[in-house]
């Protein structure tokens, strides 16, 4: 597995192309305000799913995102083809914990 990063303005990409060109996981995060960045998205194909894709993409994201000044990263868990507490679990295990942003309940990190 390769991790590549991309840079653009307020925004950071990690991404590893698998053994087929089409069979790409990605995570990446922007820029909200200050230092706060919100975690945008992790997609891992099912299938290479559990073989350390998704905790080697944030390992990535993360060392990218304070490059570029982050000191904090939130998620709000949801959508694509697992459940809320698939997706809660798995950011807990790469370092997030349970939080809230005004009334909306989130998951956050310290860089």
């Amino acid at each position: 597995m390769i991790i590549k990063t991309s840079n653009e303005p307020f925004c950071v990409t990690a991404y590893t192309m698998h053994e087929k060109p089409l069979c790409m996981s990605t995570a990446s995060a922007s820029w909200m305000k200050d230092t706060l960045w919100e975690m945008n998205r992790i997609i891992v194909k099912p299938h290479m799913r559990r073989k350390g894709i998704g905790t080697a993409l944030m390992k990535t994201l993360y060392e990218e995102a304070k490059k570029n000044g982050a000191t904090d990263i939130y998620v709000i868990p949801g959508g694509y083809d697992i459940t809320y507490e698939e997706q809660a679990a798995f950011y807990k295990s790469v370092g997030f914990i349970d939080s809230k942003y005004g009334e909306e309940k989130i998951l956050a990190k310290v860089l």
